[in-house]
């Protein structure tokens, strides 16, 4: 495990070629911050630090650890620091409340929801403008899914979250973090969707339309009562993909510091030293996409009364 210290102003030490600790000053007191490799400074982690091992950061600072001729003590202090750091950064995760996968989950679920919810219709409302006669419409359209589908989402997170900020110097909280993941997630697969949608629309026989107006449906009505339906079934399989990959996706969302299920267990297994947490988080996941694919399965077959027999 590497230790480093995360701090403005500080004294850094190296312990060894692979770890060291950092004496810093906060409001004038000597405080020992120690961060696991992977997780990140918090300032939570650091009042968390100053509580835990203040008097031992006391200790340090007057020790011969900081000189750098080597002796038996100073072997003797530097394994004491090691020691103390890896409680501290247990300590450091411990004292949260949301310590645990399950919490990340519930992100993880929320961004999977909300997206799933919101780019499903915006894909077809997305698909209609990319079929449309009117060729700026038409054009723009084109563009918008291109852009989506030819960039990375973690890009499209970065523009939406700092695009605000660089572009009009428009300052934004914290709070705007959940937000801008789940603006760039349904921007981002309703333009996928929008292309399913569009294959299948396309796929559909023009004799099934000229039979419906010969009946006195309008086109409304055509397409709700007689293409939708049988659109859904052709498209089932190609939803069923990419809301499998959307759950996996979600992990994308610690680019902007938003705390979902796998960097949650990347968080524990480093202050655990263990891969217990990413077992248990691949489980979570599979569970999750099982869950999906089951209930895509269930609606395929709840749609079969139009397959031919």
């Amino acid at each position: 495990m590497k230790f480093f210290g995360k701090t403005d102003v500080g004294l850094q030490r190296k312990i060894n070629q692979d770890n060291f600790a950092c004496i810093s000053l906060w409001g004038g007191e000597a405080t020992l911050l120690v961060v696991c490799d992977g997780m990140g400074g918090h300032r939570a982690g650091e009042i968390a630090s100053k509580k835990a091992i203040s008097a031992f950061c006391d200790k340090v600072v007057a020790s011969p650890c900081l000189s750098e001729t080597p002796s038996e003590q100073t072997l003797e202090i530097r394994h004491t620091m090691i020691s103390a750091a890896r409680s501290a950064n247990s300590l450091i995760y411990r004292m949260s409340s949301d310590f645990d996968e399950l919490s990340g989950m519930g992100t993880t679920a929320l961004i999977f929801f909300v997206t799933l919810a919101l780019s499903l219709p915006l894909g077809l409302a997305v698909a209609f403008c990319r079929m449309s006669k009117n060729r700026i419409l038409r054009g723009i359209t084109k563009v918008y899914i291109s852009i989506m589908r030819g960039t990375p989402l973690m890009l499209q997170l970065l523009v939406v979250r700092y695009g605000p900020f660089f572009l009009f110097k428009i300052k934004l909280s914290d709070a705007y973090d959940i937000y801008a993941v789940l603006i760039a997630f349904v921007i981002n697969y309703a333009a996928y969707f929008a292309e399913i949608y569009r294959s299948g629309i396309e796929s559909m026989p023009v004799g099934q339309y000229e039979a419906a107006q010969l009946l006195g449906f309008g086109k409304a009505r055509t397409f709700i009562q007689i293409i939708l339906p049988q659109v859904i079934k052709r498209v089932l399989p190609s939803v069923t993909n990419e809301t499998i990959t959307l759950v996996k996706d979600t992990s994308l969302a610690f680019a902007i510091g938003v705390i979902e299920m796998f960097t949650r267990a990347k968080q524990i297994a480093a202050a655990e030293t263990s891969m217990l947490p990413y077992l248990f988080a691949g489980i979570l996941y599979y569970i999750f996409n099982y869950a999906v694919a089951f209930g895509m399965e269930k609606a395929e077959k709840a749609f079969g009364y139009y397959e031919v027999k």
